[in-house]
């Protein structure tokens, strides 16, 4: 690979120079490399991420369309010195992590607040929280709210659960683009 600079006959070349040079433009500057063929397939792995990448793409044009998501992508994306499409393709692609549910001092009360840590509460758009017996029956279920000044979403039990020992905390978390996660805590 070779950069070229000051050279007039070459400014602004770019594409295939018979069969031996390949003249690329990268960051303003343009770059003579030598000719190849791709001979390799692609991997089942590369196929994957390709159809995932295209899905993430199409998701990024549509959200732009959206006024609301093109300013909450754009305040994003300038945080970080991307775009506000780069934005959107990594939101896409991230999915949502649950870091830690706050169940220490639950002992089956009601009304106690039962905290879910998450990474990035922005991407978040809704957070169902579901509380089954040993037996996988749901003794009670609700939607989590923002806690305002925390990272994190914040479920206030209603029941009165005599003993909790075997309980499953199951968490549903739904990004903006209804990609969910599911985190379990076993009491």
């Amino acid at each position: 690979m070779a950069k070229i600079s000051q050279n007039d006959l070459t400014l602004g070349l770019r594409g295939r120079f018979g069969k031996q040079f390949q003249f690329r433009r990268y960051r303003n500057q343009t770059i003579a490399l030598r000719h190849y063929e791709i001979t390799q397939r692609n991997t089942d792995a590369q196929l994957q991420h390709r159809e995932k990448f295209r899905l993430a793409a199409g998701y990024a044009k549509r959200s732009l369309l959206v006024p609301e998501l093109k300013a909450d992508y754009e305040k994003f994306g300038s945080a970080i010195g991307i775009s506000a499409f780069a934005a959107a393709v990594k939101d896409y692609l991230t999915p949502i992590e649950i870091q830690d549910v706050l169940t220490a001092n639950y002992d089956g009360q009601a009304e106690f607040p039962i905290t879910v840590v998450v990474k990035d509460v922005l991407k978040v758009k809704s957070m169902l929280v579901t509380i089954t017996d040993d037996d996988g029956n749901v003794v009670e279920s609700g939607e989590a709210s923002v806690v305002s000044g925390s990272q994190g979403f914040s479920y206030v039990t209603k029941v009165d659960i005599p003993d909790i020992s075997g309980h499953t905390i199951r968490i549903e978390a739904t990004d903006r683009p209804d990609k969910t996660v599911t985190h379990e805590v076993t009491l």
